[in-house]
C-alpha cells in the first residue's frame, strides 16, 4: 500500500515537474523560429 501511494506521489510531482519542461522547450523551439522568421522577411 506505501508503495502505491509512493508512485502516486511521485507521478504528482513530475506530473508537474514536465510541463515546465515542455514550455522551455517550445519557447527554445520558437525563439530561433522568429529568428527565421525576421531573417527571411528582411532579405526579402
Amino acid at each position: 500500500m506505501t508503495t502505491a501511494k509512493k508512485t502516486t506521489y511521485e507521478t504528482k510531482r513530475y506530473a508537474n515537474l514536465i510541463p515546465m519542461k515542455e514550455i522551455q522547450s517550445i519557447q527554445d523551439q520558437l525563439f530561433p523560429f522568429t529568428i527565421y522568421n525576421t531573417l527571411r522577411r528582411t532579405t526579402r
